[in-house]
């Protein structure tokens, strides 16, 4: 697909640690849990929704959690800003609470992700085909 720099928290790290060791290239299944969502129906609506001053791609990826914010140290946070494709969409409840969210498969430049957004935080439908832009703490584990 691609390369970029991110990084991914990793929950199961200790059981994990030897197959992670460099010089080591690995793959995950990456979940994207969104802080904020904004859907479009296709290229064509993403693009018109771009500031004509800070353009992106559809497909873009930006590790936030990399980069500083002013002259001090890069925050080093498991978070990025991305832009993709939707390649499938499914509205889900939570059985405990009823509470509703989204699972979306996206790709992106780098990868494809597994994203996961609560339904309030969701501006517009997300849609097969569609292209969504958030920002996401970024959380993994090795792929089997």
């Amino acid at each position: 697909m691609g390369a970029c720099p991110l990084r991914v928290d990793v929950p199961d790290f200790a059981a994990v640690k030897d197959a992670l060791a460099p010089p080591r290239i690995v793959v995950m299944q990456v979940a994207a849990f969104a802080h904020w969502l904004d859907c479009f129906s296709g290229d064509e609506a993403f693009a018109a929704s771009q500031d004509p001053r800070v353009r992106v791609a559809a497909e873009s990826f930006f590790p936030t959690g990399l980069t500083p914010l002013d002259d001090g140290p890069a925050p080093n946070r498991a978070e990025a800003l991305f832009s993709g494709h939707v390649l499938s969409v499914s509205p889900l409840a939570n059985p405990e609470d009823g509470g509703h969210f989204f699972h979306l498969r996206v790709r992106t430049y780098g990868g494809e992700y597994d994203v996961v957004a609560d339904a309030a935080l969701v501006a517009g439908a997300p849609v097969v085909g569609g292209v969504v832009q958030g920002a996401f703490w970024l959380s993994g584990r090795l792929a089997p």
